[in-house]
């Protein structure tokens, strides 16, 4: 977990009333087969793919790359747009 992100959860439970001790929040882990990012506009889409394909049971190597994010986006936008209210 990054330094970032225990932060993050941190100050949210400070806000929410429930702090969490991040003190032992020090684990990065680096797991091979996740494609990257390139650039600051994508983590997003990568961050839902990745919760998508593990909800599905998939485990890395995940076969998309930074190629396919235009395509994935665009999966996205009709998933909300068709989701059940």
């Amino acid at each position: 977990m990054t330094s970032g992100f225990a932060r993050f959860l941190f100050e949210t439970s400070v806000e929410q009333g429930k702090v969490v001790d991040i003190k032992d929040f020090n684990h990065i882990w680096n797991v091979s087969g996740i494609p990257r990012q390139r650039g600051i506009n994508e983590c997003g889409v990568f961050m839902l793919t990745y919760a998508s394909l593990l909800a599905r049971g998939f485990l890395p190597p995940f076969n998309f790359s930074f190629n396919d994010i235009q395509d994935t986006r665009g999966r996205i936008a009709l998933d909300v747009l068709v989701a059940p209210k």
